[in-house]
């Protein structure tokens, strides 16, 4: 089908009629690229600072939510991940490179927001492996358009799935960390963060209290065991 075939619906109050079809198309896509960066970086540092500060995070040595040191949301990333034990330096340094992306469209080529030349120098070295392991991403061309403020959606894609991927692996370690919690310290972390639990759990026992704890639980932490469960009810 070509561009000139598609209808816009009668319906629809605005119109798009650009003096250069092929340009636009590629601003958009450019734009679109763009904002995945920013979309995915900022959603990575949420997803971190909530999870750390989650009361049924049992790792609270790991910690996204403060910088006393002003680092780099990037180094940030990089360190909290490294502490996971089983996300591979690759994909750490990846993220890292997104998270530099995200820096780098928020506040133009006026950032100096970079890879290291240490990590450079990694990605170089391992970026045959990583074209085969990656789908044929390439670490050295991404570099280069890094430094030449190119988005490609191959890179763009990776990336995300990259951060995406991380991200399921720290899921794992929370779970993990829950399922060898105790019940008692489970029920006392979520009386203590969270004011309606409490609110919900002091109530004297009955069957509206029991209904009201299993709602809570299987709104907010329906991954607990039948055990854990059991014992907040």
């Amino acid at each position: 089908m070509d561009d000139t075939d598609i209808a816009v619906p009668d319906s629809l109050g605005i119109s798009w009629k650009p003096s250069n079809l092929a340009l636009s198309k590629k601003r958009a896509r450019n734009y679109a690229c763009k904002s995945a960066y920013v979309y995915v970086a900022e959603n990575l540092f949420n997803y971190l600072t909530e999870i750390s500060k989650d009361p049924l995070w049992a790792y609270k040595d790991i910690n996204f939510g403060t910088n006393d040191n002003n680092e780099k949301k990037a180094d940030r990333v990089a360190s909290f991940l490294r502490r996971i034990g089983s996300i591979s330096e690759e994909m750490i340094v990846l993220s890292m490179l997104l998270c530099h992306w995200r820096n780098r469209i928020v506040h133009g080529m006026s950032s100096n927001a970079r890879l290291s030349k240490s990590q450079i120098e990694f990605l170089t070295k391992n970026n045959d492996e990583m074209y085969k392991s990656l789908h044929h991403f390439s670490p050295i061309r991404a570099l280069e358009n890094f430094d030449n403020n190119k988005v490609t959606l191959k890179d763009v894609s990776t990336l995300s799935t990259i951060v995406i991927k991380c991200c399921k692996v720290v899921d794992t370690h929370y779970l993990n960390g829950i399922s060898s919690m105790e019940s008692s310290i489970i029920c006392q972390n979520l009386r203590l963060a969270h004011e309606d639990f409490k609110q919900i759990y002091t109530q004297p026992k009955s069957d509206k209290r029991k209904r009201q704890i299993q709602t809570w639980i299987d709104m907010y932490y329906p991954y607990l065991s039948t055990e854990q469960k059991d014992f907040l009810i």
